[in-house]
């Protein structure tokens, strides 16, 4: 079982939480070098709005890569909450021991827990880009 292989090596568990925070970091400074880059720049302007153009709870900023930075750089924590629950459900497929078995529904089946990951990196994607690039 794959599980046994990875049980007894604390690398793997600092290795997994150091990808998921690399990950973060990575695209939070991609995205943020890529909103300074074209900053000023009307990247959208083959584009039109979709409904009218009111705005709801912040202005847009039609001229500027994320044309509505808020409400998009608030997206991150789902993002940050995705990589969480992932870090949690892999960890505990690979490194819980198999003889205890737990109480707990999401530690006992931690594919519950990646599916709901994914959910959540893929919300935030979804979400930001709506925001971004209404």
């Amino acid at each position: 079982m794959l599980s046994i292989h990875f049980k007894n090596n604390p690398r793997h568990q600092v290795l997994l939480s150091v990808s998921l925070v690399s990950v973060f970091f990575i695209t939070a400074i991609t995205v943020s070098l890529l909103s300074e880059h074209y900053s000023g720049k009307n990247v959208w302007h083959g584009l039109t709005p979709s409904g009218d153009h009111n705005f709801w709870c912040e202005r847009n900023k039609v001229t500027e890569f994320i044309i509505e930075p808020m409400n998009s750089w608030s997206d991150f924590s789902f993002f940050i909450v995705g990589l969480l629950m992932m870090y949690y459900g892999i960890s505990d497929l690979f490194f819980n021991d198999p003889i205890i078995v737990p109480k707990n529904m999401l530690v006992k089946h931690p594919l519950l827990t990646i599916t709901s990951a994914i959910a959540n990196i893929f919300h935030a994607i979804g979400t930001f880009t709506n925001h971004a690039c209404r």
